[in-house]
């Protein structure tokens, strides 16, 4: 799916900012010519690259600090926050973890030299292992709880990273322990719930592949159904078009009033074309916004509670949506993994 500027520049706005790998930094340059000015987050995506074993030097008396030019090019973007370059971090891997905090560490202060002042995150793209096992959730938060800055999670694994719920309990437990905030990036959903318990930020996939990611050289379930990805925010699910076509009775579950829809149905999104992709995905970023809103207009106190009955609630639509229609969407495991805290 191809956007254009002003596509981008629509999304941007409704979702509130703009978080794009390092190498497409061209576009929020084009934003801002056009007049966007949303806070924007450029991702170094050191994860996405094969492992080489190397880490980043420390500098000498005869070269620069490598990490100058990552800060560098984030301050020339005046981002809203800086954020650390960093290889994937396998679970268990703690030397890796480590090297990873030290070299985020080294960068916050290469980030504090900058003339533009902005905070400094360090990037921990983890596989959720690190926060399903126990074993592996104590060493993440003892090895996160002396930084001094705040961290931004990447999580990554098979499917969705964040849908069981040991990898949802072990996120909010991180959430809680870290002292400088926690911010959960490049994921679903559950970066609303993220935030309803206390993450600083989060940035929600414009799609699939980035929402869920995988290590380099992994590879991302494919689908032969090329229809638009489509959130129905009742359900608080991602659906296939042609999925949604199916549907003959709703009662109403499928209409949309985002200033996208004007009130049509959501069953609309079955052509395969990049027109159609470029409305479900703008109709999508209003929809999860819209939702996002709802929990920050809670009291910081009331906006886990809101957050689990947003789920129950979505819950409950997938069943009357069954019972009405016939036709079962897949109901999505994080719901219920979330929901389950409150147990």
């Amino acid at each position: 799916m191809t956007l254009s500027d002003v596509d981008l520049q629509t999304i941007a706005d409704a979702a509130g900012g703009l978080m794009v790998q390092e190498q497409e930094a061209g576009t929020v340059l084009a934003i801002r010519r056009a007049g966007g000015d949303v806070p924007v987050i450029l991702d170094p995506a050191r994860y996405l690259q094969p492992t080489t074993g190397e880490r980043t030097q420390q500098p000498s008396l005869w070269s620069a600090d490598p990490l100058d030019a990552v800060a560098e090019g984030q301050a020339q973007h005046r981002v809203a926050a800086f954020l650390s370059p960093a290889g994937y971090i396998a679970s268990g891997d703690l030397s890796t973890l480590r090297a990873v905090l030290d070299e985020g560490v080294r960068f916050a202060e290469v980030a504090k030299r900058q003339p533009h002042l902005a905070p400094a995150l360090i990037s921990l793209p983890i596989d959720t292992g690190w926060l399903r096992r126990p074993d592996c959730r104590e060493q993440l938060v003892k090895a996160v709880s002396g930084v001094g800055s705040g961290i931004a999670v990447v999580p990554g694994g098979a499917g969705d990273p964040l849908e069981g719920r040991k990898a949802v309990a072990g996120l909010v437990e991180l959430i809680e322990a870290a002292q400088n905030g926690v911010a959960v990036l490049r994921t679903d959903l559950a970066g609303i719930g993220a935030v309803a318990f206390g993450a600083v930020a989060t940035s929600i996939g414009l799609s699939t592949a980035l929402r869920h990611t995988v290590a380099a050289g992994g590879r991302a379930f494919a689908q032969q159904d090329r229809s638009p990805r489509v959130l129905v925010a009742p359900l608080l699910s991602w659906t296939r078009g042609s999925q949604l076509a199916q549907v003959v009775r709703d009662d109403g579950l499928l209409d949309c009033d985002c200033p996208v829809c004007y009130g049509r149905s959501l069953r609309r999104f079955i052509r395969e074309d990049a027109e159609s992709a470029r409305e479900a995905a703008t109709h999508s970023v209003l929809a999860w916004r819209s939702v996002m809103d709802g929990i920050l207009d809670e009291q910081p106190d009331r906006r886990r509670a809101a957050w689990l009955e947003v789920c129950a609630e979505a819950i409950s639509n997938h069943a009357a949506l069954r019972a009405s229609s016939r036709v079962a969407l897949q109901l999505p495991r994080y719901l219920k993994s979330w929901t389950a805290l409150s147990a």
